[in-house]
């Protein structure tokens, strides 16, 4: 089981990520990304805001993108396309009651519901859970943001489907993967260690 440890001023973060070398949500028409040493070559995560409450997630390597996910709130997938070995066919999240429906990450939320997904030309649904703790730090490289940690999990009709903890950034409007269940234990994933901006870090995705 993951630990998350809380610190009483956890909530008077916005003005301790508001160094000016740190980006902020206003930043994701600019693009935010995220590098982490040691991954692949040219390997950064980068974030674009596409709509009002919408972003889009882009991995790209070498300059290269290999897979891309949108999503509402930086949180609940919309759609995801993977491009590693060339493109497919996207599959997309369909949530019950729409996406006014969905809640805004926030500490002592919790939301879950059957979400329809189509892929390939089938549908199939699966139980979306979301559990949002209260916030603690995430240090990336220089900078430090307010995290509410999500357990997300999602269940088919055969058992369980995937289980990870994502920590949504309220100051980036954006969410990071930051653990996965792995047979049975909850193992720290995230290592980004620098963020920037797209034009800095990486070109934009299809340039």
């Amino acid at each position: 089981m993951i630990q998350v440890f809380l610190t009483s001023s956890v909530l008077a973060l916005s003005a301790g990520a508001a160094q000016a070398s740190c980006p902020v949500a206003g930043d994701l028409s600019r693009g935010i990304a995220l590098h982490t040493s040691g991954a692949a070559p040219g390997y950064v995560d980068i974030y674009y805001g596409a709509a009002p409450g919408i972003v889009s997630f882009f991995a790209v390597e070498d300059g290269r993108v290999t897979y891309q996910e949108t999503d509402a709130h930086g949180l609940y997938i919309l759609t995801s396309l993977d491009l590693y070995d060339g493109p497919l066919n996207t599959d997309s999240y369909t949530y019950p009651g729409g996406l006014a429906e969905l809640p805004k990450p926030a500490p002592g939320v919790d939301w879950s519901a059957t979400v329809r997904r189509s892929a390939n030309g089938e549908t199939s649904t699966a139980r979306h859970s979301y559990a949002f703790a209260d916030p603690t730090a995430l240090a990336i490289g220089a900078c430090t943001y307010a995290a509410i940690p999500a357990d997300v999990r999602v269940d088919g009709d055969d058992g369980p489907i995937s289980h990870a903890i994502m920590y949504y950034l309220p100051e980036l409007e954006i969410s990071v993967l930051y653990a996965t269940d792995i047979e049975g234990e909850m193992n720290v994933i995230f290592q980004s260690d620098r963020i920037g901006y797209a034009d800095e870090l990486a070109a934009r995705p299809g340039r």
